[in-house]
């Protein structure tokens, strides 16, 4: 069985970025909409702080990919993914049924996501993407490709 697991450090980093990027973008809507009005509106303050409060939210109940393990000898593909209030579950399916590519994102992107997002594509259409956001290397997303990639190809020729 192989495991690939996110970096934590990875994951804060981007996370950080993520915050940075979007307290500098209300500032400059803040600015822009003071300077407009000269006083800025009271509901453009406190929806402000709702999106920062949405933010938190996401933070704290978004399940992200921390571990995924790929077992050929038992045909088992497994995401352990973990969220902060609900804690740790895991979603096991049968790898000769997935397939996976991995897409590079445009460079406005980039700066949160390190350029490249694996899809996984699951059975009954389900698609289970993985950002480097999340804490995975670019070399980690690739080496899972080829694990799926290689399991696949193990599968069809029997």
């Amino acid at each position: 069985m192989k495991v690939y697991k996110a970096d934590k450090t990875n994951y804060w980093i981007n996370e950080l970025k993520s915050w940075i990027l979007t307290f500098i973008a209300y500032a400059v809507l803040f600015f822009i909409i003071k300077s407009i009005f000269l006083r800025p509106p009271g509901k453009i303050l406190l929806s402000i702080c709702v999106i920062f409060i949405l933010k938190v939210a996401n933070i704290l109940t978004q399940y992200r990919a921390t571990d995924i393990r790929i077992d050929p000898t038992n045909d088992k593909l497994t995401f352990i993914l973990n969220s902060i209030m609900s804690g740790e579950k895991s979603k096991i399916y049968d790898l000769k049924q997935t397939q996976s590519a991995i897409v590079k994102t445009s460079i406005l992107n980039t700066f949160l996501n390190p350029g490249l997002v694996l899809k996984i594509y699951l059975p009954k259409n389900e698609v289970f993407i993985i950002r480097g956001r999340v804490g995975f290397s670019p070399a980690t997303l690739k080496a899972i490709d080829n694990m799926v990639a290689t399991s696949n190809k193990i599968y069809s020729k029997s």
